[in-house]
């Protein structure tokens, strides 16, 4: 269906916007791009939602007993594009060497079957926890302590920008548009690395990291970066204006 429509994209509209470059040069082509025709509008979301809260932090970890643990999340829905199985297996490797881990998937979805039956398998059922659908997202990015997103594509993943938001250290798949960086504490790893390899790396940050040290303090470099939802209204409002 995508793929149908993508055609219809660069020849029927009179303005093109995208949420990001890459979303952009996909749907609309490198020429008409490269042209200047294509107006980036930024997801924003509320800063003040998904602002590092430690009280909401201390609360999930006593509602799921993972007080002393090292927490590694992941918000997406169970199907292929979001690379369940990849991220079990750098989730075993984690928790091979560091037994004090554990992993927090919140999403539903037609695979979610097949990545609990992997995790029964690898007897990892003890600390992995399927959490559903949940309205308190905000809430738990702020009880994680890394966030994985080894997905096989992405345009521009608000899920990166939320987690962000929150002070979160970030282990993403290089097929994630750069754009998504948005923090130093951002780093992509090639797919083509193995399980082991991304353990390592994200061990490695996670020792080098204190927790939560400075975790309030990135807000301000996201909203400095366009993703406040508030001034990122305005200039959509404006753009509509031109237009008009």
């Amino acid at each position: 269906m995508k793929g149908t429509l993508r055609l219809f994209s660069r020849n029927s509209p009179t303005h093109f916007c995208a949420c990001s470059e890459y979303a952009g040069r996909w749907l609309f082509g490198n020429r008409l791009y490269d042209s200047g025709r294509v107006e980036i509008i930024n997801n924003a979301i509320d800063l003040t939602r998904f602002r590092y809260d430690h009280q909401a932090r201390e609360a999930i970890r006593v509602e799921l007993n993972i007080m002393d643990k090292f927490v590694i999340g992941h918000v997406g829905r169970f199907m292929k594009q979001k690379n369940h199985t990849f991220l079990i297996d750098v989730f075993k490797q984690i928790h091979m060497q560091d037994s004090n881990a554990v992993l927090l998937l919140v999403g539903e979805g037609e695979l979610e079957q097949a990545v609990r039956d992997k995790v029964e398998r690898l007897k990892l059922a003890d600390c992995v926890f399927f959490l559903g659908i949940r309205s308190d997202v905000h809430k738990l990015f702020s009880a994680m302590d890394v966030f994985l997103l080894p997905s096989l594509y992405e345009g521009l993943p608000v899920v990166g920008i939320e987690a962000q938001s929150s002070g979160l250290p970030i282990a993403a798949s290089d097929t994630v548009t750069k754009e998504a960086k948005l923090t130093k504490d951002f780093m992509f790893i090639s797919l083509e690395q193995s399980a082991k390899e991304w353990a390592t790396r994200i061990l490695k940050t996670h020792t080098l990291k204190p927790l939560c040290v400075s975790r309030e303090s990135v807000t301000e470099q996201i909203a400095d970066a366009g993703y406040d939802i508030g001034s990122a209204a305005e200039r959509l409002l404006h753009f509509y204006k031109k237009i008009v």
